[in-house]
């Protein structure tokens, strides 16, 4: 009984694992603030609050896409995530201008990503 309750107590000060650090996109979105403060020669600041609020939007445009990207594998009766199923996840969430440049950054991107694989 009282090994029980040990066992209990040890579950309970364990913390559960996070699926995604809260703070995950930070780097990056600082990374894009200054190739774009280099680009217009000023230099841009932000926020803990704001960059909190952009961390929070760019999390849940991920999990949707993400989210999206899967069911379009399992309706598709497939066992592996392919570029095209991403792609397609982009184009029925995202609308417009923001779909196309999205589509095109991240075609680049693949493209970058593949040609320095095939480099090494």
């Amino acid at each position: 009984m009282a090994e029980l309750h040990r066992k209990k107590k040890e579950a309970q000060k364990k913390k559960p694992k996070s699926h995604r650090d809260p703070q995950a996109f930070n780097l990056y979105i600082h990374r894009v603030m200054k190739q774009v403060s280099a680009e217009r020669e000023v230099q841009i600041g932000m926020s803990m609050k704001a960059m909190t609020t952009m961390n929070s939007i760019i999390a849940d445009v991920f999990d949707n896409l993400m989210m999206e990207s899967r069911m379009l594998v399992v309706n598709g009766k497939k066992q592996t995530l392919q570029s095209k199923d991403v792609e397609a996840a982009v184009k029925l969430l995202l609308s417009g201008e923001l779909c196309k440049g999205a589509v095109e950054c991240g075609r680049q991107g693949l493209k970058d990503h593949m040609g320095d694989q095939s480099e090494q």
